[in-house]
């Protein structure tokens, strides 16, 4: 099984916090001077995002965006939306930052979502109980985020996850 972390002391100094959120029909989630990576798992409702100049693209619930750091972004939501939003940074890994997956040769480049699959549906239940009942501690997110990391290998293959976190390699 390939691992997502090649080291575990790369993911040992990442600063990683999940929230969970609601917006209602129209608000605006402006990202500028992104200093983290994020990864928006659309639990209901739907939200259009729009990056760098491109056109605005729109996102259903049941799907994950992941938003590099060093990316500019401005998202509306369409509906009234929920969703749980993991913000990780790299920068205190070292200085070529943390190898998510391993790099190939064939990477699309535009902004893409997976589908939430099989168990990541539970995973996510399981920690919107944890974050709505404040069991929320930085151990308990490092280990979360690393069963995420491993969870994803099984449901994405290795071309799906490069395609996602393509603008991270």
């Amino acid at each position: 099984m390939n691992e997502l972390y090649a080291n575990q002391e790369r993911l040992d100094k990442l600063v990683i916090k999940f929230s969970f959120e609601k917006l209602k029909l129209g608000d605006k989630i402006i990202i500028s001077d992104n200093t983290e990576n994020k990864i928006y798992f659309l639990l209901q409702g739907s939200m259009s995002f729009k990056y760098n100049g491109h056109e605005s693209r729109a996102f259903k619930s049941g799907e994950m965006i992941f938003i590099p750091q060093n990316l500019d972004c401005c998202a509306v939501a369409l509906t009234a939306v929920e969703m749980v939003v993991v913000k990780y940074d790299t920068s205190k890994c070292n200085q070529d930052g943390a190898t998510i997956v391993e790099k190939s040769d064939n990477v699309c480049h535009d902004f893409n979502s997976l589908e939430i699959r099989g168990t990541i549906n539970d995973y996510l239940d399981l920690l919107c109980n944890y974050l709505n009942s404040d069991a929320n501690c930085e151990s308990l997110q490092k280990l979360k985020f690393e069963e995420l990391l491993i969870i994803m290998q099984f449901y994405y293959t290795k071309e799906e996850l490069t395609c996602f976190f393509t603008q991270l390699i």
